[in-house]
C-alpha cells in the first residue's frame, strides 16, 4: 500500500545535475520564503497531529493511516544515491540557514506530498511558476520506462533459449514452503490457505468457465514459482545459467506480520537470512546478484519499509539488494531495477483455444452500462477522488453508470465484479491507498475500457505489459480536474464515438488481453504469449542486453522427407515415387488438361495415390519443422543474407521488357512503386493495382532492405538469388519460338551460378529462389511448347524454390502466398483493416467472383454458377470475370467484404489468387480441392484447414451430392464468427506483403514469415 504520487506532486533530479538528500527543490524553497512565520508554524502544527515523520541520517519517513488495513503505512525517500531527490543550493537571506531550510523543506514536503488525508495540494500554490521538478521527475520516470522497453524481446512466441538457461535455486524451506504452510494465520480475517490450492490459483469458479479460479492478488510469488519449475530454459546446473531465479516469497513474510505486535527485528529477521544466504552462493557473488530475479507479491512500497514504522520490512532497501531486479505488482517508478508486471488476476487459461474462446465471448457480450465502478469510498480522505466519481455515477440519468459497492462486501465475489466489467463500456480506475489497482487488469480482460485518473496507475508502471501509447487501451482523465469539479466524468465519456470505443477494445481483446494473464502451470500456448513467458522472454533478452551473450549455434540436421512405402507393390519405393511424381507431373502440371488425377484412379482405391497424399503430408511436417519460434522480425544471429546481383539480363532486363510480355496487357503500369503497382485510393492508402506475377519483384525490393543483409558473401548462411523466372517465361509465352529459346536464360543463369564460390560449397542447398508463377510453369513437357525446364535441371534440385503454386511431391518447393493488392506500410495500417472488414456489412451468404470452364465437362465452375445465380434472397452474388467484371479489384474485394463465404473453386490449375484476396477481405473461403490451398502454404496457413475455411468435395459437386448454398446455411453465427476472427486477427497480417518501405512491429507480413523460416531452415543445414 502507499500513498498516491499525483503527476503535480512528485520532484525527482535529472541524471546529472548536482544531488544531496531530500525532497524538494528550488521552486518549494521560494514558496515557502513566502509563508508568514506564524501560518508556518501553525501549518507545520496541522502537519504533526496528522502524521509521524521521521528524519533519520539521510532518510527522510514519513508515516501516515491506511484505510484498507487501519495501520501506519510508511514511505522513505533518500535511500539510493542515484536516486535521491535534490535539494538545490539555497541563499541564506531567508534567515534561516541552509542546513536548517534543508530540514524543514525535507519534513514538510513529505508530509505535503505523501500524506492522503492533508487537505492540502502544494502544487496550486505555485503551479503558475512551470514545476520544473516535476517534469524533471517525470523525465527520469520516462527513461526509466524506456530502458525497461529496450529489453523487450523480439521473440513474440515460445522462448528460444540460445544458451540462456534459467537456474532455479532451492532455498531452505523457511524462505517459501513454510511460510505457505502458515497460510491459515496469515490474516485475522481471512484463510489463505483455500487460495494457495491448484498451484495458488485458488477454487475453481464453475460458472465463470473452466479457466477461472479464486485467484487471491497476493498469490503471484507462488504462480510465478511454479511455472518457472516448467520452463523450458531450466537448468539444474547453476554454470549452464544466465538468469537466477530466487523463489522467495517476501510478500508472505509481510503479510504474516501485518497484524501482530512483534518488533521490526522479527520483521526483518527472515530477509536478512536471505540475503546473508545468497551472500554464500557462487553464482551471486560473481555478478553481485545483477542477474538474479526476485517475484514480490506486494507493492514495491511494502518493501522499503521506515525503520521506526512497523509496516512491512526493509528487503529493498537493503544495499545487497540493488543489483537484482525486482519483479512486482507495483513498482517504485524511480527504481530502475522494480519492473511492474500484472496483477494476478481470476482468469488462467490452458490452451490457446480457451483464449480464443473468451476472446469471442467478450466481444459478444452485450454492455448495457455506459460506465461502472467497482470499489469503495473514502469518505475521510478529503483529496479523494472516489466519493466524487460514486456520485457522479450514482447520480447519471438511465442507468448509465453502475456502482458496486464493495465496503458492504459486494466484491467479494469475482464473478460479480467480471459481470460488471462485461457489461460495461468504461470501467473507472481511481487510485485507493496505493495508485495501482488490480481491477485495472480485471477490467482490461473483461473487455472493458479502464478510465485511468493518475498516470503512476498503469502508464508507468508496465512497460512489458503494456504499450507506451495508452490511449490505445485507456481513458485518462486528470484526478485533479475530478478533484476540482472541472469534468464530469460520465459526460465525458458519453463523447467517446461507438467507433473509439470499439477500435480500443479490439486492441484491449487481440492484442492485449493475453499478455495480462497468467495461464495455468499445465498451459500449453502456441499462439499466443501469456504474462509470464512476455515477462521471462524479456528477462533473458535483458540478460543478453547486459552481458552481450551470443546465441548457442543450432546443430540439428534438416529433416528429410519420408519416403513412400512400396512392401504392398510390386514396383519398388525409389521406383514408384518416381511414377507418381511423371504421372502427376502430367496430370497436375498441364493447365488445358482436364481430367482429374484422383477422379481417374479412385473407383479400385489407389494405394499409390494414397502413399502419394501420405508423401505430401510428410513433406508439409519437414516444411512445418522450418517454422520459426521467431514470430516479430528476425534476429539474424549470424545468419546473414547475401543477395546476388546477378546480371541485368536475368532480372533488370527482363523488367525492361515489361511492355511486350503479354499481347493483350502492358504490365510496364504494375511494375511501378517497387511492383506494387498504381494506387487504388478507392480502397484505401495500402491499397495498389498489383499484378499476380509481380512477387519475384516484390520479393527482391524486400530483401535488399532486409537487417541481416551482408555484403560479403563469407558472413552469409543464406544466398538469395534475384532471378525474375517468372517473367523470363512470360516473354515467350504467346511467342512462335523454339524451347531452345525459352531455356537459354535459364541454362545460362545455372552455368553463372556454377562459377560461384558459394553455390560451389554447398551444391545450392543454402540457396532460394522465388519464382512468381506456378511451379508447372517451370518444369516442362520437353514436347510441349510451354513454359521452361528450369525446375527439371539437375542443378535446381537442392536449392529452396518459393513459389505462389508449388509441386506437392517436391520438398524444396515452397509455397508462399499470392501477392494480394494489399500492402500495409504500419501495424496502424493492418489493424484499421481488420477493424474495417469486421465491420462489414456482409449482406450476402455466399458470393463468386469467376468464369466458367464451358469446354470442361468435368470441372464444377458451370455447377457452382448456376446453384449460385439460382439461390433465392440474393443469397449468393456471382461477379462474371468473362465479361471484363474481376479487372478492377475494387469489385473484387468490395463482393468479398458483403459475403460470409466465397466460392473457390481450381481453374487451370490447383490454386487461386482469389483464395487470398478473400482471406484478407475477411471472407471464408469454400474450398473444393485440397490442392488449393492444404497442400500448398504449410508457413502461412495452419494444418488445421477447418479453422478458416469449408471443404466440399469437388467430386460431390459434380455428381450432385450437394447443394453447396444449402450446405454454407448450415453454419452458425458463432461458427462463423469463429472462423473470422481467426481470419481476420490471426492469419490476416501474415498473408499480406508489406511496402517495401513497412515498419510493421507488432505483425509479421508474409515476407517476414518466409525470411525467417528460410533463416531457420538454414540454420539446420549440416
Amino acid at each position: 500500500m502507499a500513498i498516491s504520487i499525483s503527476k503535480k506532486k512528485s520532484r525527482l533530479s535529472k541524471k546529472g545535475e548536482p544531488q544531496e538528500v531530500g525532497s524538494s527543490g528550488s521552486a518549494l524553497s521560494k514558496f515557502l520564503c513566502r509563508i508568514p512565520t506564524t501560518l508556518f508554524i501553525i501549518f507545520l502544527v496541522f502537519l504533526w497531529s496528522s502524521s509521524t515523520t521521521i528524519i533519520s541520517g539521510n532518510i527522510v519517513h514519513v508515516c501516515v493511516s491506511s484505510r484498507k488495513l487501519n495501520n501506519r503505512y510508511c514511505l522513505s525517500a533518500g535511500t539510493q544515491p542515484s536516486y535521491e531527490i535534490p535539494i538545490l543550493p539555497i541563499n541564506d537571506s531567508s534567515g534561516i540557514g541552509t542546513h536548517d531550510l534543508k530540514s524543514v523543506i525535507n519534513e514538510v514536503a513529505n508530509i505535503v506530498l505523501e500524506n492522503p488525508l492533508l487537505p492540502f495540494n502544494i502544487n496550486n500554490s505555485i503551479d503558475k511558476e512551470k514545476d520544473e521538478e516535476f517534469e524533471k521527475a517525470v523525465k527520469e520516470v520516462e527513461e526509466q520506462l524506456k530502458k525497461h522497453r529496450s529489453w523487450i524481446s523480439t521473440s513474440s512466441g515460445q522462448a528460444t533459449c540460445d544458451g540462456k538457461g534459467i537456474y532455479v535455486y532451492d532455498l531452505p524451506p523457511k524462505f517459501n514452503k513454510d511460510l505457505v504452510g502458515q497460510c491459515g494465520d496469515m490474516t485475522p480475517w481471512v484463510d489463505f490457505c483455500k487460495y494457495f490450492t491448484n498451484n495458488a490459483l485458488g477454487q475453481p469458479i464453475p460458472n465463470l468457465g473452466k479457466s477461472w479460479y479464486q485467484t487471491h492478488q497476493y498469490s503471484l510469488e507462488l504462480i510465478f514459482h511454479s511455472r518457472v519449475l516448467k520452463h523450458p530454459c531450466r537448468v539444474y546446473n547453476e554454470s549452464e545459467a544466465k538468469l537466477f531465479y530466487v523463489p522467495f516469497y517476501g510478500g508472505l513474510d509481510i503479510l504474516r506480520w501485518h497484524f501482530k505486535n512483534v518488533s521490526n527485528d522479527v520483521r526483518d529477521i527472515l530477509a536478512l537470512d536471505l540475503v546473508k544466504w545468497l551472500e554464500s552462493q557462487t553464482p551471486w557473488m560473481r555478478n553481485s546478484g545483477k542477474d538474479h530475479v526476485f517475484v514480490l507479491g506486494k507493492i514495491s512500497w511494502d518493501f522499503r519499509r521506515n525503520p521506526n514504522s512497523k509496516w512491512g520490512t526493509r528487503l529493498l532497501h537493503l544495499d545487497q539488494m540493488q543489483n537484482p531486479v525486482k519483479l512486482l505488482i507495483e513498482r517504485q517508478p524511480w527504481e530502475v531495477n522494480d519492473i511492474g508486471i500484472p496483477h494476478p488476476t481470476q482468469f488462467h487459461p490452458r490452451t490457446d483455444e480457451d483464449i480464443i474462446t473468451w476472446q469471442m465471448q467478450i466481444m459478444q457480450s452485450k454492455r448495457k452500462a455506459l460506465v461502472s465502478f467497482a470499489g469503495a469510498a473514502r469518505p475521510g480522505t478529503v483529496g479523494n477522488i472516489r466519493s466524487m466519481l460514486i456520485n457522479q455515477c450514482t447520480s447519471a440519468a438511465n442507468e448509465k453508470c453502475r456502482f458496486l459497492n464493495c465496503s458492504s462486501g459486494g466484491c467479494d465475489q469475482p464473478d460479480l465484479v467480471i459481470e460488471l466489467f462485461m457489461g460495461s463500456e468504461f470501467c473507472l480506475q481511481p487510485p485507493g491507498d496505493s495508485p495501482t489497482r488490480k481491477s485495472v487488469f480485471d477490467s482490461l480482460i473483461s473487455g472493458c475500457i479502464p478510465v485511468i485518473f493518475d498516470p503512476f496507475t498503469a502508464y508507468y508502471q508496465y512497460p512489458w505489459h503494456l504499450p507506451a501509447d495508452h490511449g490505445k487501451y485507456s481513458v485518462f482523465i486528470n484526478k485533479e480536474d475530478v478533484s476540482e469539479m472541472k469534468v464530469n466524468v460520465v459526460e465525458r465519456l458519453m463523447k467517446v464515438s461507438m467507433r473509439e470505443r470499439d477500435e480500443m477494445r479490439r486492441y484491449i481483446v487481440y492484442e492485449l488481453l493475453p499478455g495480462l494473464v497468467y495461464g495455468d502451470p499445465s498451459a500449453r500456448l502456441d499462439k499466443f504469449q501469456d504474462a509470464f513467458s512476455i515477462t521471462m522472454n524479456n528477462l533473458l533478452e535483458r540478460i543478453s542486453y547486459h552481458y552481450s551473450l551470443s546465441a548457442g549455434a543450432n546443430s540439428s540436421s534438416e529433416t528429410p522427407a519420408s519416403p513412400i512405402n512400396g512392401s504392398s507393390s510390386c514396383i519398388g519405393a525409389h521406383h514408384l515415387k518416381y511414377i507418381i511424381r511423371k504421372v502427376a507431373s502430367f496430370v497436375l502440371e498441364n493447365p488445358l488438361f482436364t481430367i482429374n488425377f484422383k477422379n481417374g484412379i479412385e473407383k479400385d482405391k489407389d494405394e499409390e495415390f494414397e502413399n502419394a497424399v501420405k508423401d505430401v503430408e510428410e513433406q508439409l511436417k519437414t516444411h512445418r519443422s522450418w517454422i520459426s519460434t521467431n514470430t516479430s522480425q528476425a534476429t539474424c544471429d549470424g545468419k546473414g543474407i547475401y543477395v546476388y546481383d546477378l546480371p541485368p539480363k536475368f532480372n533488370k532486363d527482363l523488367v525492361g521488357q515489361c511492355g511486350d510480355l503479354l499481347p493483350w496487357a502492358d504490365l510496364c503500369q504494375y511494375f511501378t512503386n517497387n511492383a506494387l503497382g498504381q494506387p487504388l485510393p478507392n480502397l484505401g492508402k495500402c491499397w495498389y493495382q498489383t499484378h499476380q506475377y509481380s512477387l519475384e519483384l516484390i520479393f527482391h525490393s524486400r530483401v535488399l532492405m532486409h537487417p541481416c543483409r551482408v555484403y560479403n558473401e563469407s558472413e552469409a548462411k543464406l544466398f538469395y538469388v534475384p532471378f525474375y523466372g517468372g517473367l523470363d517465361i512470360l516473354r515467350w509465352h504467346f511467342k512462335n519460338v523454339s524451347n531452345d529459346v525459352r531455356d537459354a536464360l535459364a541454362l545460362d543463369l545455372v552455368t553463372w551460378l556454377e562459377s560461384q564460390a558459394p553455390w560451389m560449397r554447398n551444391s545450392g542447398k543454402d540457396h532460394v529462389f522465388v519464382l512468381g508463377k506456378i511451379s508447372w510453369d517451370f518444369r516442362r513437357n520437353p514436347n510441349s511448347l510451354w513454359g521452361t525446364s528450369f525446375l527439371k535441371l539437375d542443378q535446381m534440385q537442392n536449392p529452396v524454390k518459393l513459389l505462389i503454386e508449388r509441386q506437392p511431391w517436391e520438398v524444396n518447393d515452397i509455397g508462399i502466398p499470392h501477392p494480394t493488392h494489399f500492402h500495409p506500410r504500419t501495424d496502424e495500417d493492418v489493424i484499421t483493416w481488420q477493424l474495417q472488414i469486421m465491420r462489414s456489412d456482409r449482406k450476402s451468404l455466399v458470393s463468386f467472383a469467376g468464369a466458367a470452364r464451358p469446354g470442361s465437362t468435368d470441372n464444377i465452375r458451370s455447377t457452382l454458377i448456376n446453384q449460385c445465380t439460382s439461390a433465392a434472397n440474393e443469397k449468393c452474388r456471382f461477379l462474371n470475370c468473362s465479361s471484363g467484371g474481376c479487372e478492377q479489384p475494387a469489385s473484387i474485394i468490395e463482393l468479398f467484404m458483403e459475403s460470409e463465404f466465397c466460392l473457390q473453386p481450381p481453374g487451370d490449375s490447383p490454386t487461386r489468387k482469389s483464395v487470398f484476396d478473400s482471406l484478407v477481405s475477411g471472407c471464408m473461403p469454400v474450398l473444393f480441392d485440397p490442392f488449393t490451398a492444404y497442400y500448398q502454404y504449410p508457413w502461412h496457413l495452419p494444418e488445421d484447414h477447418g479453422k478458416y475455411s469449408v471443404f466440399i468435395a469437388k467430386e460431390d459437386v459434380r455428381e450432385m451430392k450437394v447443394n453447396v448454398m444449402e450446405r454454407l446455411m448450415k453454419f452458425s453465427m458463432k461458427e462463423k464468427d469463429d472462423m473470422r476472427r481467426y481470419i481476420v486477427y490471426e492469419l490476416l497480417p501474415g498473408l499480406v506483403y508489406g511496402d517495401p518501405s513497412a515498419k510493421l512491429d507488432k505483425f509479421q507480413d508474409a515476407f517476414s514469415i518466409t525470411v525467417n523460416n528460410l533463416l531457420e531452415r538454414v540454420s539446420r543445414l549440416g
